[in-house]
């Protein structure tokens, strides 16, 4: 699986805030760090576990979640990655970077660093 495609994949699962959109894409043994959060998450069932609690507590707090494609621009430069931005497009909160094995997912990291705000912007936000 290319990069780009499972990107895509993660941007309409944070557009539509629906786990089950990423399941398909994902390694039994995907593992899951956020440089917010000290634990990593190391299997598929515990991440979808996290995404299916998460993911319905955005969406009833009524902030819009907004998903686009994007580019880091320092440090990995040419790096494809999905810039989050939550309340409106303007409001960039993070930066989620991906690798692949195969035809999955074997890792996802939720950054500050490098900031949505040092990545290429698309406009494009796939559904």
């Amino acid at each position: 699986m290319e990069k780009v495609q499972a990107l895509r994949a993660c941007d309409q699962m944070m557009n539509n805030l629906d786990p089950e959109i990423i399941e398909p894409y994902l390694a039994d043994n995907v593992q899951y760090s956020s440089q917010t959060v000290l634990a990593e998450m190391k299997s598929k069932q515990e991440y979808m576990a996290y995404l299916r609690q998460k993911l319905p507590v955005i969406k009833a707090s009524g902030q819009r979640v907004y998903a686009e494609m994007g580019t880091v621009k320092r440090g990995m430069p040419n790096e494809p990655c999905v810039v989050l931005a939550q309340g409106s497009q303007s409001n960039r909160i993070a930066t989620l970077l991906i690798e692949t094995r195969g035809d999955k997912i074997s890792r996802i990291t939720m950054c500050v660093i490098p900031h949505p705000n040092d990545c290429l912007h698309s406009g494009e936000y796939p559904n």
